[in-house]
């Protein structure tokens, strides 16, 4: 900090400020907001997605602009084959946050079940670039090609989803 008030980049009041952030206390609408997402997730991980989809009702009736939430109804909503519902969801989520993965793969699969696997396929691709070692998106991808008929490279995907997984699972 000294230094950048000796080269003038900074002033003495913002190297303080910097030094001493304030806290922002969260309302009791993001709090509450906050926790149902996390138990909605924690329901999620525990296999009931109906009482995680009641929690993220919540959530979102707590915190409407709380993006994430949105993805994650709307892919659990696609899960249920309400397909309709789950459109909505997730594109009020991608409105709020773009570039979450898991909205961007629940989309995808919304293509695929319409009928464009091959832009579906393209896109998890896409994702793959920069996410190659998402056991997810493979185990994706492998349901798409097997919808195509290529055996092969569904079984190569779903190989390497597993070895992802298996490498997960020895980490923790």
């Amino acid at each position: 900090g000294e230094i950048e008030i000796m080269l003038g980049e900074k002033s003495r009041a913002q190297v303080e400020e910097e030094l001493r952030p304030k806290m922002v206390e969260k309302s009791d609408e993001e709090k509450g907001a906050n926790r149902h997402f996390k138990l909605g997730m924690t329901m999620v991980k525990r296999g009931q997605p109906e009482s995680a989809i009641r929690e993220l009702k919540k959530a979102i009736a707590l915190e409407p602009e709380m993006g994430k939430a949105y993805v994650h109804l709307g892919c659990l909503q696609l899960d249920a084959d309400k397909v309709d519902e789950a459109k909505l969801s997730l594109g009020k989520g991608k409105e709020l946050e773009p570039d979450l993965r898991e909205g961007q793969v629940c989309q995808a699969r919304i293509k695929a079940g319409e009928g464009d696997i091959d832009e579906a396929i393209d896109d998890i691709s896409f994702m793959m670039l920069r996410n190659s070692r998402n056991d997810n998106l493979h185990y994706v991808l492998g349901t798409m090609l097997e919808s195509k008929a290529d055996q092969a490279g569904a079984l190569n995907e779903y190989r390497k989803a597993y070895e992802l997984l298996k490498k997960k699972s020895h980490a923790e």
